[in-house]
């Protein structure tokens, strides 16, 4: 986020909604920025703050496991504001499911799914 607005880090940090909000309106495209309380945005201007997160989604192929939720949920037909804010949902609740903290994989929030899908 900080190299396509062209801001520093602590930037992002120190206003992530505006930024979110900021790169959906620099792509024309809905916008997720991961990290606590991951927030979705549209170039309309609405966003959508989650507020589970956990540190176990700072992992590798984290972001490629929300990646894959998205584009699931966007083939079903959902909306890509809709498909957004809810796998973010899943994902953070797959993350925190896992159980298994900062230790916690990819593979493991993959696993979580189905358990967070079912409710």
């Amino acid at each position: 986020a900080a190299r396509l607005l062209g801001r520093e880090r602590a930037q992002i940090d120190g206003d992530r909604l505006a930024c979110a909000r900021a790169l959906a309106d620099l792509t024309g495209a809905v916008a997720v920025l991961k990290g606590p309380g991951a927030i979705v945005a549209d170039p309309d201007g609405r966003a959508c703050i989650d507020g589970i997160g956990t540190s176990a989604l700072a992992t590798a192929g984290s972001g490629d496991v929300l990646t894959g939720i998205i584009a699931t949920l966007l083939a079903k037909g959902m909306t890509a504001l809709e498909a957004a804010i809810t796998g973010v949902a899943l994902h953070s609740r797959a993350g925190s499911a896992a159980g298994r903290g900062d230790g916690t994989v990819a593979g493991d929030i993959i696993d979580a799914l189905p358990e967070v899908i079912a409710g």
